[in-house]
Order: C-alpha cells, then sequence, then structure tokens
C-alpha cells in the first residue's frame, strides 16, 4: 500500500513540471540520423581498436559477454523448467513458487559473492578469482544438485504424468 501512495504521489508531482522543460530540446543545427549513426560507428571501431591494442582488456570483456550469454541462457532454461517440466504447466502457482526459491537461492549467491570478492582478492590476484567464480559457476550449471527441486518434487511429476497416461 505504501508503494502505491509513493507512485501516486510521484505521478502527482510530475504534474507540476511544464511540458516545455522534459526535453529533448528542438536545435537547429541537430544531425542529421544518418550522421549521428556515422558518428556512433565511428566510435565503436575506436573502442574496437583500442581493445585491440590493449588484448587484456579485450579478452576480460568477452568473458564477461560469455558469462553474461550463459547465465541468460541459465535463467531462461529454469523459467522454462520450473513452468513446464518440473510442475504441471496449469499450476502456475507451484512453478512460481520453485522459480522464486531458485531466484532467492541466485540473490543469494550474488550477496555472497560480494561480500567474500573483497577478502578473496585480497589472498589471491583478481584473475585468480574470477576464474574460481566461472569454474564454481560452471560446476553449478553442471551438477546443479543444490538448485534442483526436493525428491518429493520429481516424485509429484512422475506421479501427475504416470495419471495422464493411465
Amino acid at each position: 500500500m505504501l508503494a502505491a501512495a509513493t507512485y501516486l504521489l510521484a505521478a502527482l508531482l510530475t504534474t507540476r513540471v511544464p511540458r516545455n522543460q522534459l526535453g529533448p530540446d528542438a536545435l537547429a543545427g541537430q544531425p542529421s540520423v544518418r550522421h549521428a549513426l556515422t558518428v556512433v560507428t565511428q566510435g565503436l571501431l575506436a573502442g574496437l581498436r583500442h581493445l585491440r591494442q590493449r588484448p587484456v582488456a579485450g579478452s576480460a570483456l568477452l568473458v564477461i559477454a560469455a558469462h553474461r550469454f550463459f547465465y541468460g541462457l541459465s535463467t531462461v532454461a529454469t523459467i522454462l523448467l520450473y513452468r513446464n517440466y518440473f510442475n504441471d504447466s496449469a499450476h502456475t502457482g507451484a512453478g512460481l513458487a520453485g522459480l522464486s526459491l531458485a531466484v532467492l537461492v541466485s540473490g543469494l549467491g550474488f550477496l555472497t559473492a560480494a561480500v567474500i570478492t573483497p577478502v578473496a582478492t585480497e589472498r589471491m590476484p583478481p584473475q585468480t578469482w574470477i576464474v574460481v567464480l566461472l569454474a564454481g559457476a560452471a560446476i553449478a550449471e553442471a551438477f546443479p544438485a543444490a538448485s534442483t527441486p526436493s525428491r518429493r518434487c520429481w516424485s509429484r511429476r512422475s506421479s501427475s504424468a504416470s495419471r495422464r497416461k493411465g
């Protein structure tokens, strides 16, 4: 209720801002879309040249991109598994409960990493710590024993599947 009241108050406060104050300002010398795209492309190419001269930074960005890709893939897979495999798709509440537990565990993992990282990087180089964390993530993906549903959930899944067959 407090959140709804806060949003309502924020919406009411925005009505006090005059429309011409919201921007963007239309400038007479504003560049064309083609010119703006050219400037952005030149900036991206300059960034790539910069990274080519600094291979460690380029490698770090590639590792970050790969990690984000696989984390996103894992997130989508988790949503689909909890929605369609671990629970009957008609019972969305059960799927949401399991998914919320998975999100909670993920959040606790982020919090734990944030607390442990300063201590760990005092004892080992940051590059080593990054490799340790990525290896831990790979092991968690390959052997997800800590994040799979309990046996009760598996038995519920198999019993609902046998009821549908018979």
